[in-house]
């Protein structure tokens, strides 16, 4: 593949390609003189391995082989402007054509190459490691595909282009398909022991919030796949401070409208994490059992465990303030909201859970500005007024903020423990460790 011209001082991302046969244990090599080489390739600026659509057009029009993403790993080095990584990729049709350059060797042939030889030996044994979701084996398109077809037909839609890969990260899969009416989006999501059945529990929310989380055009819950109509132009992890107020106060309302919907929300899959499941994990459940070693130091580790007790105690006292469990979306920030029609739109719910609805507020315990961490705690505060006063909802502030930590550290090691080793595992450890620090510094500027 011919590399682009690139200022030697810009970030770029070099990319090994293992091009995968669609049905035989082959890879599409390069062949040299001493032994064939895996296609490489440069791109500008710093790509991450799960946005698939960059990768796909890249392979396309540079090696001319029509590809979707299965994988890809980091390989973390010291410089700064050269990121490097390997993609699996896997040829969409056996009868597409293949450069003449190239050719197809097994594994056998690959020998001298240790990370094709893996990924080919893994398909000759017919191997699936444990913990690889399903959209990073090579044979899960076609049936998905297929799904897409059909469930637009039902709805009297057809795709009017090719279906094309968006996103393959460990958590989910999205692909895109184009109609007469608009861009249609499949997204399959990983099954893990704290993710909702997320086409069921937004085809609730969007019942009890029209207009605010989008109604799923079709979902199958035992594969974990959904349809849903474009939402609009994402609101973005770097919009000013009067976009992320206007979006955290939009989103109190609509937790205040779920209060009397409780019992549905649980009904629908919702998991319940209200103020006593926390306590339990506090206490006896996970912050008692998890090695924390694996994320902090001797000293930290100790200082968290025993801070159980005042996680507990949060709890108990949350749970006699007046204002009420809601739903809570699990992963509220900006990058998860977008500008539709009606205003807001939340999407993205694999963490949907019910609990006090404070925990939802990560936007605000993330925030390095006290002076707009301030703004924005008290403008969301403001939302609530009819449930409490200013000084009572202040102290349900002060209980709640460690708690929000809490519930993300607890997400994070769950969906760590899930990882198939030599994937993104660092990157939720890394979060882990990083929201239990959050929770320790929380627990010491809020005591109880």
């Amino acid at each position: 593949m011919s590399e682009p011209a690139s200022d030697a001082g810009s970030p770029r991302t070099r990319v090994r390609a293992i091009v995968l046969h669609p049905s035989q244990p082959a890879a599409w090599l390069l062949p040299r003189s001493d032994g064939p080489v895996v296609p490489e390739f440069e791109l500008p600026g710093r790509s991450w391995p799960g946005d698939a659509s960059v990768f796909v057009r890249a392979v396309r029009d540079g090696l001319g082989l029509d590809v979707r993403l299965l994988r890809g790993v980091d390989e973390r080095t010291g410089d700064d402007q050269v990121h490097r990584t390997t993609l699996v990729f896997v040829l969409r049709d056996a009868a597409g054509p293949v450069p003449p350059d190239g050719r197809w060797l097994g594994v056998g042939e690959a020998a001298g190459l240790a990370d094709v030889a893996a990924v080919l030996g893994e398909l000759a044994a017919g191997r699936t490691p444990v913990g690889r979701p399903p959209w990073r084996v090579r044979d899960w398109f076609g049936p998905a595909e297929e799904w897409i077809i059909t469930s637009l037909s039902a709805l009297g839609r057809a795709a009017s282009g090719p279906i094309e890969q968006i996103r393959s990260a460990e958590l989910s899969c999205v692909l895109r398909a184009p109609t007469a009416d608009g861009d249609v989006y499949f997204k399959a999501t990983a099954r893990l022991p704290l993710f909702v059945d997320e086409g069921r529990v937004m085809a609730t929310l969007s019942d009890l919030l029209p207009g605010h989380v989008p109604a799923p055009l079709a979902f199958d819950s035992q594969r974990r796949w959904m349809l849903l109509p474009d939402v609009g132009p994402k609101i973005g992890r770097d919009a000013p401070v009067e976009v992320r107020l206007d979006v955290i106060r939009t989103f109190a309302r609509l937790q205040i409208r779920s209060a009397g919907s409780v019992d549905q929300l649980l009904a629908a899959g919702c998991f319940d994490r209200t103020p006593p499941w926390l306590a339990r994990q506090a206490t006896t459940g996970w912050l008692a059992t998890v090695d924390l070693s694996r994320w902090l130091t001797g000293d930290e580790a100790a200082e968290l465990r025993s801070a159980g007790t005042d996680l507990a105690r949060r709890c108990a006292e949350l749970s006699t303030l007046p204002v009420p469990c809601t739903v809570v979306h699990g992963d509220m920030h900006l990058g998860n909201v977008a500008r539709g029609a009606d205003g807001y739109v939340f999407f993205d719910w694999s963490d949907a859970c019910v609990t006090h609805p404070f925990v939802d507020m990560i936007e605000i315990v993330l925030e390095d500005d006290a002076t707009h961490r301030e703004r924005l705690r008290d403008g969301y505060l403001a939302e609530w007024a009819s449930f409490a006063p200013p000084a009572q909802l202040l102290r349900a502030w002060r209980l709640a903020e460690p708690l929000i930590s809490f519930n993300q550290a607890i997400s994070y090691a769950s969906i760590e423990s899930q990882q198939e080793a030599g994937t993104d595992r660092d990157g939720f450890s890394e979060a882990t460790a990083r929201w239990m620090r959050k929770l320790l510094d929380g627990c010491r500027r809020s005591p109880p």
